[in-house]
């Protein structure tokens, strides 16, 4: 059966992962606030297999230069 990657994270997920609600949302991760963790291994898989390979891939730009 193939899995559905779904809409959002929960703020679990995405506490686990290291990632701040505020800044998830400013660099384009969702939060799903109705989704629920009702297996470890889901919560793993999302935190390993999508949201550190995400953030690895992000290139962040400053507002400004720090000289």
């Amino acid at each position: 059966m193939k899995s559905r990657a779904g809409r959002g994270f929960t703020f679990e997920e995405l506490r686990v992962a290291g990632i701040p609600k505020n800044l998830a949302l400013t660099i384009g991760i969702a939060d799903d606030h109705r989704r629920k963790n009702c297996s470890s291994e889901g919560l793993q898989a999302n935190i390993q297999r999508r949201l550190k390979t995400h953030k690895n891939k992000l290139i962040i730009f400053t507002r400004h230069a720090r000289t």
